[in-house]
């Protein structure tokens, strides 16, 4: 009694009756279906998630916040308005403002962003709102683009003391006041 294994075939050996032109066309064939099916595959992973969209390529586009509403809402003030161009992961929105009678320092506070596009090289566009306590009297506002803080110490200190005039704003709103 012999115990053996049946007769295999080798990959090679199955396309032997078959002409080298046909065999070649079958190899490109497997070699362009390969390439397609890892293309879908990669596209599908850096497809952005929901709630984004892609936007024509945001490459060049200077920075740009509006500051569209100001209002008082109990003993808060809520701002609100749009960015373009931002760097989600080096710059912020920030809702400042100041005693239109005084000489006070400016109070930046970091806005909530909700992006409705991101470019191909990631900068974002979309809506911005903040919350920061009311103040008594007539204040200036404004919406800023500036470098996101990080590490110890106080980031916004030029911000603070020149406002809108600080070397940090990369992008300034128009004026809006209340109060008055």
């Amino acid at each position: 009694m012999t115990s053996g294994r049946g007769k295999t075939t080798s990959r090679k050996g199955r396309f032997d009756p078959f002409p080298p032109w046909l065999q070649g066309v079958a190899a490109v064939a497997g070699v362009i279906g390969t390439v397609v099916a890892v293309a879908g595959l990669l596209g599908a992973l850096t497809r952005p998630g929901p709630g984004a969209s892609t936007a024509p390529s945001s490459q060049g586009v200077t920075a740009r916040v509006t500051l569209e509403s100001v209002a008082v809402a109990g003993a808060d003030i809520r701002g609100s308005g749009e960015f373009q161009g931002l760097d989600p992961d080096r710059d912020v929105v920030l809702f400042i403002g100041q005693p239109t009678a005084g000489d006070e320092d400016w109070l930046p506070v970091v806005a909530q962003l909700l992006a409705t596009s991101i470019g191909p090289d990631g900068a974002q566009s979309g809506d911005w709102e903040a919350v920061r306590p009311a103040g008594a009297g007539p204040y200036t506002w404004y919406a800023v683009i500036g470098p996101r803080g990080s590490g110890a110490g106080d980031p916004y200190v030029d911000l603070r003391e020149n406002g809108p005039a600080s070397e940090l704003a990369k992008a300034v709103s128009e004026e809006f006041t209340t109060g008055e």
